[in-house]
């Protein structure tokens, strides 16, 4: 009797199988829960970062703006503002328009920038594409666009209300950033 052997060559096996592609699926999904919370908390912290960089340019520009308009309604001087050809004149009370060094005209009430695009938004030079401006009687409010609850990524200035008198710049609400 003749008996006949049949040999299997030995296939090497190539890819991965069912269990491994679960296992590498299992553990990016355990990377990225850990990941995610962190990635939140920085696009968060940065939002809190814009916002507070935009209110500090309008605590700065309502203060340098202040001081150009003391010094100028002090000399009475007028002078035209180059980007729009527009005569600045600020009465001796404060009130009118000023020309800042940028040649940007801006309004004023009560020597400090008035709560207006044309004021205190113009000089501060706040980026409209970044930022909702609500303006609303006597006041600013300040909105970061792009957070997820933008009515809770704000602050206020509210102009100042007569001659010796201050803006007041609320404290930024970040609780939506």
């Amino acid at each position: 009797m003749i008996v006949t052997r049949t040999t299997h060559q030995n296939k090497k096996q190539t890819g991965l199988t069912i269990l491994e592609v679960a296992v590498v699926i299992a553990v990016l999904g355990l990377v990225s829960g850990m990941a995610l919370p962190k990635i939140n908390s920085y696009q968060s912290s940065h939002r809190i970062s814009k916002l507070m960089d935009v209110r500090g340019s309008v605590a700065a520009a309502a203060a340098m703006t202040h001081s150009l308009a003391v010094a100028q309604s002090k000399l009475g001087t007028k002078q035209a503002c180059t980007a729009n050809g527009k005569l600045a004149a600020l009465s001796k009370e404060g009130h009118g328009t000023l020309c800042t060094e940028l040649h940007t005209l801006v309004a004023f009430a009560h020597a400090y920038p008035a709560a207006s695009s044309e004021g205190i938004v113009a000089a501060a030079e706040i980026d409209l594409r970044e930022n909702e401006v609500l303006v609303v009687g006597n006041s600013v409010t300040i909105r970061l666009a792009d957070s997820p609850s933008p009515e809770s990524c704000q602050f206020t200035y509210t102009a100042a209300t007569a001659t010796h008198s201050i803006p007041v710049l609320s404290a930024a609400n970040t609780s939506g950033c």
